[in-house]
């Protein structure tokens, strides 16, 4: 409905100045806003004040003039002072709620990606290494925006490039045969073999900085991965922990909510990278002491080795092989990678590199990043050190959950307490925008009362009671006995779709984070002035059941796109 006050406003104020009442006015001044007091209607524009001063006139006569035979159908417009008001009427909120109720799950999606082939890579990890913060930050971001891609009409694909042969792997193939050579044979559970698989990275890693016999030893492991050289007697022990690395990474994924259509490996990426920059000597890539490199400072960047002195791709070149191969694979229309904004610069020099090869490579391909999560506050903090493990985050807010639930008085039901716990920690990161570094704070982050994900979780837990108690009582759901009182509330769900279409543009899920919090805030000022269910009053009953049915909607699918699940009971 913003948009279109928005345009009916904009054609009203071009055909006043085609007809002479007033000369130029820039565009921009034309802005629709929603006012604080709705006794000034739902939304109000000062665009008086713009034009008159450019005229040297009255704002309050420039108002009266614009809104001289002005009409919007569904709108009542009026006039106080320099403010032009914009006031719906009731039937537009009453059709609101019955569009919401009707569309359900549907509510908030669009189609103007419709036809459109995107792919998505998240979620990437190093193998035989622990799934850290980073990687839970990450993930969080990325099954966001791919919840908010998919309601957008676009073909969706969720890639994930995990790390499977790099110098650091080998240290890893190294420790493990000299730490644990029967790791992979003992009756383990999975989190702790992995926690072993980390101690034999660091083992491995230390070795390898003070012995040049394990120096060698390593690079032996190294090149044979690289080649592919089943017969190496490292190589069995390789296969055994990449498999179980992928085990695991799927595990906890699945734990956060994701799933993947497809895997490209570092290693499948590797021996293609080589072979582009190769046949790119000269011209993009040169030689330099024995490497080949990319001389980005000829485009305002800074240089990197694309294959290192032992011949080896680097980083760089993997990424410029996966690149063609998410391109020959997929042929998406748009291409989207998230990873940590330390990364940014790194991931510019690979984008010019590639677009020389490849103009598509870099026009259609866009990088996302997010920031850094850190933690404070009592047990969390204290428990987790410096760079916790992903399992270790969930299962210590977790156990706060719990004993939080265990003093609560007004629980019902069977509550999930890890999904509270990683509603908390999702929307901690998600209600910060892009790039941006994120605290989860522990009494905040897991507040029942407060701007929390658990605080959302609450709210449609309390919708979705009321709703069983109308059922029990057996009130139906209805629109027709509107109530003005609740026009913030049903101001709220009206914004979900246009709240929805900006966040997918923008790539920000951080407009959902706080719409949310503003529709919840709305919905529980209306339910503490108000009693949902009354007896005596089954009209105003039934138009109330209805508002918390489209409040209730509205919270499941806002929380779906933050990759948060929606509990019925708490």
């Amino acid at each position: 409905m913003k948009t279109i006050i928005h345009d009916a406003l904009l054609k009203r104020l071009q055909g006043l100045q085609l007809e002479g009442f007033f000369s130029a006015f820039d565009v921009g001044t034309v802005s629709i806003e929603r006012p604080k007091d709705l006794l000034h209607g739902d939304y109000t524009t000062s665009v008086a004040f713009a034009i008159a001063k450019a005229m040297g006139q009255s704002p309050a006569d420039v108002a009266q003039k614009i809104v001289e035979d002005f009409v919007i159908d569904d709108v009542q417009i009026s006039v106080m002072g320099p403010y032009i008001n914009f006031s719906l009427r009731d039937d537009v909120y009453k059709k609101a709620l019955a569009d919401v109720r009707k569309k359900k799950d549907s509510y908030g999606s669009t189609e103007i990606y419709a036809g459109k082939k995107i792919l998505l890579e998240h979620s990437s990890p190093n193998l035989f290494k622990p799934f850290h913060i980073g990687h839970l930050v990450n993930n969080a971001v990325g099954e966001s925006i791919n919840q908010l891609l998919r309601v957008s009409g676009a073909q969706v694909t969720t890639i994930s490039y995990p790390s499977d042969v790099s110098l650091g792997i080998a240290k890893a193939v190294w420790g493990m045969h000299e730490k644990y050579p029967h790791l992979f044979d003992e009756e383990k559970d999975l989190l702790s073999t992995m926690k072993a698989v980390g101690d034999a990275y660091a083992y491995g890693t230390t070795q390898y900085d003070q012995s040049a016999e394990v120096r060698h030893a390593v690079r032996e492991i190294a090149h044979a991965l690289y080649a592919h050289d089943t017969k190496n007697p490292y190589f069995h022990l390789y296969e055994k922990g990449k498999a179980l690395n992928m085990t695991y990474f799927e595990m906890m994924t699945a734990m956060l909510g994701s799933e993947f259509s497809a895997y490209i490996y570092e290693s499948e990426t590797g021996k293609i990278g080589k072979e582009l920059v190769e046949q790119n000597i000269p011209g993009i890539f040169e030689h330099s002491d024995g490497a080949v490199i990319f001389e980005g400072e000829k485009y305002g960047l800074h240089t990197r080795v694309f294959i290192n002195k032992d011949g080896q791709p680097t980083y760089e070149a993997k990424d410029l092989g996966l690149l063609h191969e998410k391109f020959k694979r997929f042929s998406p229309d748009c291409s989207i990678f998230i990873t940590d904004h330390e990364q940014k610069e790194y991931f510019r020099v690979v984008k010019k590199a590639a677009g020389l090869i490849n103009t598509a490579w870099e026009e259609k391909t866009q990088h996302l990043t997010h920031g850094r999560l850190g933690f404070r506050g009592q047990k969390v903090s204290s428990r987790l050190g410096n760079v916790p493990l992903a399992e270790d985050v969930i299962a210590t807010i977790t156990d706060v959950v719990k004993e939080k639930i265990a003093q609560n008085e007004h629980s019902r039901g069977t509550v999930c307490a890890q999904d509270i716990a990683i509603g908390a920690i999702k929307f901690t990161i998600l209600k910060t925008s892009l790039g941006k570094n994120m605290t989860f704070e522990q009494k905040q982050a897991l507040s029942f009362e407060g701007d929390s994900g658990p605080y959302l979780q609450y709210t449609h837990a309390r919708c979705k009671s009321i709703l069983v108690k109308a059922t029990v009582a057996k009130i139906a759901s209805s629109q027709e006995a509107y109530d003005v009182e609740s026009r913030d509330v049903v101001q709220q769900v009206m914004l979900f779709p246009e709240n929805v279409e900006r966040a997918i543009t923008e790539r920000s899920p951080h407009y959902i984070a706080s719409y949310l919090l503003d529709l919840a805030h709305a919905y529980n000022r209306y339910y503490s002035k108000h009693q949902i269910i009354d007896k005596d009053d089954h009209a105003g009953s039934s138009y109330r059941v209805g508002l918390t049915d489209a409040v209730a909607i509205t919270l499941k699918n806002g929380l779906k796109l933050l990759g948060i699940t929606a509990p019925d009971e708490m």
